[in-house]
């Protein structure tokens, strides 16, 4: 989501470009988003009036101005396309999105919680189709976890590579050529030994 802080940056920026004190340069803007999604990484909403003290700071003005209350006329979609085939489905997305749960819609997420451990489920949702369910996590951890899980579960031989990384954005060749130097030594050295034959590497972020 656009911060209310990067709303006037835009105004403030199209301002100067087409050399008007008009908001947005006086011209047409089309906003498109949800607003009851999560607000901005060290940010505050596009629709909150910015702080004085942040104006002052950040833009070099006086007075703070709420853009999106003094310029934007607001619709609302209402109509739900992508999970309009499932209206139980919508309404308990609905009460969520709100906060406002309802009785039926907390029963529905207990009886949706896994009874068994994520290792099993995965493996059983995996046996009835053909295409592997995803996983999706809110943090790293839990996404390394289920890595871990599913390469204890290979029934392969466990094999370990160690990598190195390498950004050069100096453009000093000598620094690049000492790193890559030490790279070529450190792959001469794992070939030393037998158990660096094949590696599997499972990445996680989010």
């Amino acid at each position: 989501m656009v911060s209310n802080l990067n709303l006037a940056y835009l105004h403030m920026q199209l301002e100067d470009i087409f050399g008007t004190d008009e908001w947005f340069g006086s011209k047409n803007i089309l906003f498109v988003g949800d607003l009851l999604q999560l607000p901005p990484v060290n940010g505050r909403p596009v629709f909150k009036k910015i702080s004085n003290k942040l104006v002052k700071n950040r833009l070099g003005a006086a007075n703070a101005v709420n853009i999106w209350k003094e310029t934007v006329e607001y619709d609302e979609l209402t109509i739900n396309e992508r999970q309009k085939g499932d209206e139980t489905f919508f309404k308990m997305l609905d009460s969520v999105k709100h906060g406002c749960l309802t009785d039926e819609t907390i029963d529905t997420l207990k009886s949706l919680v896994f009874k068994v451990s994520i290792q099993k489920k995965y493996k059983e949702l995996e046996s009835e189709g053909t295409n592997p369910p995803i996983c999706l996590f809110s943090k790293v951890d839990a996404c390394q976890k289920i890595n871990e899980l599913m390469l204890e579960s290979l029934e392969t031989e466990k094999i370990e590579l160690a990598c190195v990384d390498v950004v050069d954005e100096s453009g000093s060749t000598a620094k690049f050529d000492k790193k890559h130097e030490k790279i070529r030594e450190t792959k001469r050295s794992t070939k030393q030994n037998s158990w660096f034959r094949n590696c599997i590497v499972f990445s996680s972020r989010l």
